[in-house]
């Protein structure tokens, strides 16, 4: 089909029975049936039809996606990188701990803990924060409510 929509071509025209999850990846476009309970596939252009799997129970929705083999390992799969809370995977670097809102990171960058803190008022109206006593550049302004 060109971008205008003229040319189109039907892949297939018989045999849909209930049609609800529809994908496109690559050369295939993809579907899963209510009635067959079947995931299948046809390519673009031969609009050569497979079913995938057939008679699998309660499918619904479909997604597809390309899935590329990483080299090497993630190093947030053993021992949660090292880290007490997040370890988060990063391609260029081998990990990096973070910390729910609430906890910072100490020194060691692995250590998240609830910070020794004390509050501080805000020029801005209806702000309210608190100074880290633990770390130097987790200064967290908390928005008041209901004042």
């Amino acid at each position: 089909m060109d971008t205008d929509g003229a040319n189109r071509k039907v892949l297939v025209e018989d045999k849909l029975p209930h049609i609800f999850g529809f994908t496109l990846l690559g050369d295939y476009i993809y579907w899963t049936d209510w009635q067959r309970r079947s995931i299948e596939r046809v390519h673009k252009r031969t609009a050569e039809r497979e079913i995938i799997i057939d008679q699998l129970p309660d499918l619904m929705g479909l997604k597809a996606t390309n899935v590329h083999q990483i080299i090497g390992t993630n190093p947030c799969a053993d021992s949660n990188g090292g880290c007490n809370h997040l370890c988060l995977y990063r391609h260029a670097e081998v990990s990096c701990c973070a910390c729910p809102i609430g906890l910072e990171l100490i020194s060691d960058m692995k250590t998240a803990i609830v910070p020794e803190a004390f509050p501080t008022v805000f020029p801005e109206p209806d702000i309210e924060g608190r100074i880290s006593l633990e770390t130097n550049n987790n200064n967290v302004a908390i928005p008041l409510t209901g004042g």
